[in-house]
């Protein structure tokens, strides 16, 4: 059981990990327009994904603080502050301890865990080509874009280029 429980905090660290790289990658290509139909679709992709997987971590964290809460609850009865500074520190060790034996405890958990961190893999593993074909896509279109001439901070196109659009 402890291996199992080993394994299984491991692998919450990793779908943590994975959940900060797919969504520091969306944050990123965020701050580009992007027009490109494919380029928008996968970065509705890794959207979605780090949705997902931000939702098992929040379900598990969410299950484990329950359970930790519940323990706290119980234990109170008329005691003074000072223990019950003793049980909810007790039992927010407890929770990190053991919070994916709270987690986890049927097979579909583990299944959901598991093809959830599968999927952000694959995901992630291409996070760096995506975020430089933004940035290739970005330079393409300002590349192609009227000249624009800065005035006051804005971008003003010259008479002649809003003459010539018309």
């Amino acid at each position: 059981m402890i291996n199992k429980q080993t394994a299984i905090d491991d692998k919450l660290r990793k779908l943590e990990m994975l959940c900060i790289k797919i969504n520091s990658t969306v944050e990123e290509s965020n701050k580009h327009e992007i027009t490109g139909t494919n380029l928008l679709k996968w970065q509705e992709k890794l959207k979605e994904a780090g949705i997902e997987g931000d939702e098992v971590l929040f379900d598990f964290r969410w299950r484990a603080l329950s359970k930790a809460s519940k323990s706290i609850n119980h234990n109170i009865g008329t005691l003074g502050p000072l223990a019950y500074t003793k049980i909810v520190v007790s039992s927010t060790i407890k929770y990190f301890h053991s919070a994916a034996k709270m987690l986890l405890s049927t097979n579909k958990d583990v299944q959901k865990l598991n093809s959830t961190v599968e999927m952000l893999e694959k995901l992630s593993a291409h996070n760096e080509e995506f975020l430089g074909l933004v940035e290739l896509h970005v330079l393409t279109v300002e590349k192609n874009a009227p000249a624009k001439r800065k005035k006051n901070g804005r971008c003003w196109r010259s008479h002649r280029q809003i003459m010539r659009s018309s």
